[in-house]
């Protein structure tokens, strides 16, 4: 269904939603919070079993807002202020201090790209 729909037939469901309340699930979801650690797990495990090589993850944008927010101490409360962009890289590294964003956002492998709609 559509965000509109969600806010018509499910109101407080759609409230909770967009406040980001950490812990609230939808009946048989998964919380923010929840989301939240599976990610930074999985990134934890890829990071330990390939220190010190580079690699290439394609993922969705609920799972590079989590790797922001994280990598950049922000909460996972607070409003998007950022541009998860479709098709962008974003690079991010990890040490013994943890995560930092490289880059993020970068599109200017799309600037020759051709518009074919």
């Amino acid at each position: 269904m559509t965000a509109e729909e969600a806010r018509i037939l499910h109101p407080q469901a759609s409230l909770r939603h967009a406040a980001r309340e950490p812990d609230y699930a939808l009946e048989g979801g998964e919380s923010l919070a929840d989301f939240a650690r599976r990610v930074l797990d999985g990134f934890e495990t890829l990071a330990r079993r390939h220190a010190g090589e580079t690699l290439l993850v394609v993922t969705h944008g609920g799972v590079l807002d989590i790797l922001y927010r994280h990598a950049t101490s922000r909460s996972l409360q607070g409003k998007r202020d950022f541009a998860v962009p479709n098709a962008a890289l974003n690079w991010l590294e990890r040490d013994a201090a943890g995560w930092r964003v490289y880059l993020w956002a970068d599109q200017r492998h799309l600037e020759m790209a051709l518009d074919e709609l």
